[in-house]
């Protein structure tokens, strides 16, 4: 994480927008959530803090997500509200088939589960808005991170998946990747857009 965010920040800035400045936001408690979950010696309360970073990730993530400019373009999302629909139902009804494992976890997991699903969603709000290989790039990024992290509460809570690390890992470190790439993607394109309207004004 600590290697994504410098890069993001050295490609990204001159100025940083709110949407960088979220994206490394994100990077941070990424990190700091990364860094909570390592102590498995500090048994529910190490994980309860590093799912609490997390959510403020998703969060910063969300509001990235949300700023995108290009504010003439209308996203689909907005036309078509019911793409995000599955999202929604993906996360409550993984919660529901695991619920019985959860125990005092199921309030925390539950919010968790709404706020990732909501980041899936606003990553698809960038269609239209982006270019699509910004755009593809970045929601498959979100949905990795949902399997990253459904994979994290089944192991858990549920069942034992076999080398759960590795594939944890795996799906996570890519779900950053692709976001980050995504995110800069986008920047390059408002770069070039702003590079252009300062040469019409000269």
């Amino acid at each position: 994480m600590v290697i994504l965010g410098a890069y993001y920040w050295v490609n990204a800035r001159n100025p940083l927008s709110i949407f960088s400045k979220m994206i490394l936001v994100a990077l941070a408690f990424s990190w700091l959530g990364d860094c909570l979950l390592m102590f498995q010696w500090g048994g529910e309360l190490f994980f309860i803090l590093g799912l609490a970073a997390f959510l403020l990730a998703h969060i910063a993530y969300c509001t990235a997500f949300f700023n995108t400019n290009r504010p003439q373009k209308r996203s689909d999302l907005t036309k078509h509200p019911w793409l995000g629909l599955p999202c929604l139902v993906y996360g409550f009804g993984f919660v529901w088939y695991i619920k019985d494992s959860l125990g005092d976890m199921l309030i925390p997991v539950s919010i968790y589960a709404l706020t990732i699903s909501t980041m899936v969603i606003f990553s698809i709000y960038r269609y239209g808005k982006v270019p699509y290989i910004s755009f593809g790039q970045v929601f498959i990024g979100a949905v990795l991170f949902v399997f990253s992290d459904s994979m994290i509460a089944l192991n858990k809570f549920y069942v034992a998946i076999p080398y759960a690390a590795v594939w944890i890992m795996l799906t996570y470190a890519l779900a950053q990747y692709l976001i980050v790439i995504g995110a800069l993607k986008q920047v390059e394109r408002e770069k070039k857009v702003l590079a252009r309207r300062m040469r019409k004004r000269h």
